[in-house]
């Protein structure tokens, strides 16, 4: 059966024009003492500060902050959802807004970066939410351009969140000085809280929601930080249309960016547990759940991969030492063969483990440099010899790929990957995502069998120790979950509940 996929195009529900908009104040009965007391503390207004040593950058030449809204998005839109309770504007500013260019850019790797002189910090104050959207204006001194245009034109893309930064005085508040390096300095280990594709994956989220506040004329200084009621009016958009899981992702990348500049997030608890619940009635059902890999599927990309192609036993070894190890196919592979990240595993990462017994199985271990969950930490995957079927023994598998594709004499060990192949050129190719997931997929197909997915290799791995009567803790532990997730992989468990609880014995149960 097919899965049904998000209908984006065409939908009908989309927010009014916010051209005269204005964040919803916070009601002083709803304060908490601790937010009274930080009104108290933060009641002296803010004074005009200098960025140091500012140099010209791109916010002299990109378009004004004001953005007018296209008449031919906004004009059905207003009509659509005229029933919405009406926002409080603020009268229209028309005085132009004044941005000050940040420092000099950033180098492509902030990690390398040296560290700014601190001589001018000052303790930060921090910001408080009650304090925020009351003092910002259009005539804030702003450090970046909050549109959809200019976010584009800032590269790295994983970078987005870090150099989109707030008014000048939102910076001084939460990082102690104006100074733009400073800033992103303090800033930096908050981002890197995150792999980089996941910041990539925010990144783009950021960009939607501001192409949002561009095409409905959202003041540019009421973007970042975000205000509830227009959060709310953002992340409703498209609501029936769209799965829990995209407006979870949306939820979390803007969330992201406040937790990087340091920002409160205007949803109290409440509200977001409220926001929580309308996404689970009001968006579409989640998809069909993802298949296991079966060992018919192994069967079959094991026949594909009899021949002389190289290629195709480093896939079929990837496959089988993917399936038994629980892992992510993506935790090997690459995305471009060309640039080749840095923290994959290399040729060197592979370690055969001899049997602690005469008779044992032999184990083969991937030690990871990097890990979705550890980070630098790493984790180590490990395949057991499976001699009952032998024909699909990952240790055999990857035992034949190791040899066939061993590192020539001009091949570093230590700098090519650890199921990196010899190509029909004779040039050593890094397996990529993309040729790994076609490759298989293609033998799957020929053979009439179901497209798969990379994460339906660990599912299928859970799957059949499951059905192995393997215990759970086992499982757990040896596919590197961390917390009862790991039972949502398991496929076929009703099949273990109806013989745990099926023909119940009726001795002694007729009481009471």
């Amino acid at each position: 059966m097919p899965r049904i996929r998000d209908r984006v195009r065409g939908a009908g529900a989309h927010t009014p024009s916010f051209s005269s908009t204005s964040p919803a104040p916070a009601s002083p009965r709803s304060w908490t003492g601790a937010q009274r007391r930080d009104r108290r503390l933060s009641a002296a207004k803010h004074t005009p500060l200098t960025l140091s040593s500012p140099s010209p950058n791109l916010l002299s030449s990109l378009r004004s902050d004001t953005v007018a809204s296209p008449a031919s998005s906004s004009a059905p839109l207003r009509r659509t959802l005229a029933s919405l309770p009406r926002i409080i504007p603020s009268p229209p500013i028309l005085r132009p807004r004044r941005t000050l260019p940040p420092t000099a850019a950033a180098p492509p790797t902030l990690v390398a970066a040296p560290m700014p002189s601190l001589a001018h910090v000052t303790p930060s104050t921090g910001v408080f939410a009650g304090d925020v959207w009351s003092s910002l204006t259009a005539n804030d001194i702003a450090t970046s351009v909050l549109t959809a245009d200019a976010a584009r034109l800032l590269l790295p893309r994983e970078e987005l969140a870090l150099q989109l930064t707030p008014a000048s005085h939102l910076v001084q508040k939460a990082h102690g000085s104006s100074d733009l390096a400073v800033a992103r300095a303090s800033s930096q280990v908050l981002w890197a809280s995150v792999k980089k594709k996941t910041r990539e994956k925010y990144a783009g989220h950021i960009l939607a929601f501001l192409k949002w506040c561009d095409e409905l004329g959202v003041p540019c200084y009421f973007r970042f930080p975000t205000a509830s009621n227009i959060l709310l009016l953002y992340l409703r958009k498209d609501m029936r249309v769209l799965r829990a899981s995209t407006i979870d992702q949306r939820t979390h990348a803007l969330a992201w960016w406040h937790k990087v500049q340091r920002m409160p997030w205007s949803l109290e608890r409440k509200e977001q547990k409220a926001f929580q619940r309308a996404i689970q009635i009001e968006s579409l059902p989640p998809l069909e759940k993802r298949r296991p890999v079966r060992l018919h599927d192994l069967v079959v990309i094991n026949r594909a991969s009899t021949g002389d192609d190289r290629a195709h036993i480093a896939v079929a070894a990837a496959a089988l030492f993917a399936f038994f190890a629980m892992c992510r196919p993506g935790e090997f592979t690459v995305r471009s063969a060309a640039k080749p990240h840095e923290d994959r595993p290399r040729w060197t990462s592979l370690l055969e483990q001899p049997s602690v017994s005469p008779e044992g199985p032999t184990s083969l271990i991937l030690a990871l440099p990097s890990e979705k969950v550890r980070g630098k930490a790493g984790f180590d995957r490990i395949v057991s010899q499976q001699r009952h079927l032998a024909d699909l023994c990952p240790v055999a598998a990857v035992r034949r790929h190791m040899a066939i594709n061993a590192p020539r004499p001009d091949e570093p060990p230590e700098s090519i990957g650890s199921f990196s192949y010899v190509g029909a050129s004779g040039a050593r190719c890094e397996l990529t995502e993309g040729f790994f997931s076609r490759t298989v997929n293609a033998w799957l197909l020929a053979a009439g069998r179901e497209a798969i997915t990379g994460h339906c290799f660990r599912i299928g791995g859970a799957t059949l120790f499951f059905a192995a009567n393997k215990p759970l803790d086992e499982i757990r532990t040896r596919g590197g979950w961390q917390s009862d997730t790991y039972l949502t992989y398991i496929r076929d468990n009703y099949v273990r509940q109806a013989a745990t609880f099926g023909d119940l014995p009726p001795d002694g149960l007729f009481y009471g």
